[in-house]
């Protein structure tokens, strides 16, 4: 693959800090003899490590027919052909053809396996990983942190493309899963993976805090919440009197509830409250004053609460209740 610099036009193309990217050259004219071949243009191509594939077209000039590419001076590719990268950090294409037309190149290079984003799963919510990219039948998957003993939590592990993760009990915080398999398309003699790592969770849970309370008379309101524990923030909040806030102001009596769901777009939970709104002041009445003989030294008060449960008899006298 030696090529005398300074006898052929080269470009060096750094594509490698993203997977799926996009280079255009300036409108050039083929000069140069490398592998013995002549009107030449090179380009070295610095990959990312995700990228499957390289792929390069003529995008303005004459664009002459019959058109090869030669990989590294030793495969020839057809052009409109992707480019196999097989997990190289650089390719270099060398295109060759008589004439001395200008042109403009574009070369893209695509990540074509790829495995979902990242999820999140309790026990009683399980989560999908998916990869796509990759020829179904032959798609593998495995448990590689903690270790391949968490397969248990997988669905599938053979021939599938979506797989359910169910969480048992004594669940680590996360699991890698690795799926691995060939190419679905140009490159299917190439094998790729790639890595999905699930968090588990506690299931979703919410109180309403307090359960129960009381707002006096000219007091105004009481505050009452949605304490969540478990699930996957941010929270989304539904009150029975239309707030969707996580505490509410009430003023008057009723049965307030809420139901939360999580991002993690699980089973919806709800609890319930009761708040009791005094109308009016509380109000004790003893009853009419009463004399005691001595001859008869007991007798019945009857006394009145309004707005309340009950009351407490005290005295500021030596008399026994």
């Amino acid at each position: 693959m030696e090529c005398d610099p300074s006898n052929i036009l080269t470009f060096e193309v750094d594509l490698s800090t993203a997977p799926n990217a996009t280079w255009t050259s300036p409108s050039v004219q083929r000069n140069g003899a490398c592998c013995g071949h002549s009107d030449c243009i090179k380009f070295v191509v610095i990959t990312h490590p995700w990228t499957d594939q390289v792929s390069i077209e003529i995008t303005d000039g004459a664009n002459p027919g019959g058109q090869d590419y030669l990989i590294n001076c030793t495969d020839t590719v057809a052009a409109g052909q992707p480019i196999c990268s097989g997990g190289q950090d650089t390719v270099c294409i060398l295109f060759c053809k008589p004439g001395a037309n200008i042109n403009q190149y574009t070369i893209t290079v695509s990540e074509v396996v790829k495995g979902c984003p990242d999820q999140v799963a309790s026990e009683g919510c399980s989560a999908t990983i998916w990869a796509t990219g990759m020829y179904v039948p032959g798609m593998q998957w495995n448990v590689i942190y903690p270790d391949a003993s968490y397969n248990s939590y997988l669905s599938c592990l053979s021939g599938c493309d979506t797989v359910e993760v169910n969480p048992g009990p004594s669940y680590p915080p996360y699991i890698d899963v690795e799926v691995w398999g060939y190419f679905d398309g140009p490159c299917n003699a190439n094998m790729s993976r790639d890595t999905i790592r699930v968090y588990f969770v506690e299931d979703l849970a919410v109180e309403v805090q307090p359960d129960s309370s009381y707002v006096c008379f000219g007091a105004g309101s009481t505050t009452i919440s949605a304490n969540v524990t478990g699930g996957v923030a941010p929270f989304s909040y539904q009150w029975s009197n239309g707030s969707t806030t996580q505490s509410i102001d009430v003023s008057t009596s009723g049965l307030y509830s809420v139901i939360v769901t999580d991002s993690n777009d699980c089973f919806p939970v709800t609890d319930t409250a009761y708040v009791k709104a005094f109308t009016s002041n509380i109000a004790a009445m003893a009853g009419p004053d009463q004399y005691a003989c001595i001859s008869a030294p007991w007798i019945t008060l009857q006394g009145v609460i309004t707005q309340a449960s009950g009351g407490v008899w005290s005295t500021s006298g030596t008399g026994t209740f």
